[in-house]
Formats: C-alpha cells, sequence, structure tokens
C-alpha cells in the first residue's frame, strides 16, 4: 500500500513537471490563484462596460492601466486594450481625464496605436451623447475620423 502511495505521488509530480515545462512555466512561477481570479474579474469588469457606461467604474480601471504588466503577467497585452476600450465605452469627460492621466505611463506602442482613437472615441460621444438620426450618426462618426487623423 505504501508503493502504491508513492508511486502515485511520484506519477502526479513527473506528470505536473512535465506539463509545466511543456507550457514553458516552471511550477514556482505560475500566476498563483488569486492573480487569475483578478483577471476574470477586471475582464469582467471591462467587458461590462459595453452594457452600462458606468463612470463609477474608472477608478478601477485606472488601476488597471497604471500597472499591467505587474498584475496580469503574459495578458498585460490583452488587459491594457480590454481597459483602454472601456474607457472609450464609458464616453464622458471624466473617462478622458483618466486616459491623459495614464497615457503617459502606457508603453509607446499602445500611446501611438490606441490612444488616439480612444481619444477621439471619447471626444466624439461627448460631443454627441445620444444619437437619434441618420444626420447625427453620420456628424459623430465624421468628428471621430477627423480627430482620429
Amino acid at each position: 500500500m505504501k508503493n502504491g502511495i508513492g508511486s502515485r505521488i511520484t506519477a502526479v509530480l513527473v506528470a505536473s513537471a512535465l506539463s509545466a515545462s511543456l507550457w514553458g512555466q516552471t511550477p514556482s512561477t505560475k500566476p498563483p490563484v488569486d492573480t487569475e481570479q483578478l483577471w476574470f474579474t477586471d475582464l469582467s469588469l471591462c467587458q461590462s462596460t459595453a452594457r452600462r457606461k458606468d463612470p463609477a467604474l474608472l477608478p478601477r480601471i485606472r488601476e488597471m492601466l497604471q500597472s499591467p504588466t505587474q498584475r496580469y503577467g503574459n495578458s498585460a497585452h490583452s488587459m491594457t486594450v480590454c481597459a483602454l476600450v472601456a474607457l472609450g465605452r464609458i464616453g464622458t469627460e471624466e473617462a478622458l481625464a483618466v486616459l491623459e492621466s495614464v497615457a503617459g505611463t502606457l508603453k509607446p506602442y499602445y500611446r501611438e496605436s490606441y490612444v488616439p482613437v480612444i481619444r477621439a472615441r471619447l471626444r466624439a460621444d461627448m460631443e454627441f451623447p445620444a444619437v437619434h438620426t441618420r444626420e447625427q450618426w453620420e456628424q459623430k462618426v465624421a468628428l471621430f475620423c477627423r480627430r482620429r487623423s
């Protein structure tokens, strides 16, 4: 009986070491469960801005953008983009202020590729908060395109 348990433990250790090496991570470098839970929580928060444009979410989004690599590790890129898009969805002056305050801390790739687009979206949303006609929609899109370039 003692050998049976020992061999099972050995098999589990070998299997976990093998799977960790195949994934490129040793068991000690895997993110803790708390980080994974934080990642899922923050991801769902960003995705919820598609339905509710709540400015109360801005402090949490600011936190997400201030230190994405320390918070999310390998998933920092996807979370940074998700948080930037969430700012654009909220569409208020407060969201623009958050974007301007964190833009300097972002990597150059995000500052050049994403920040101008999100800024243009925020300004277009502030100019046309509610679109009811085709003409308003065309004006909003034209404003977005002008400000983006």
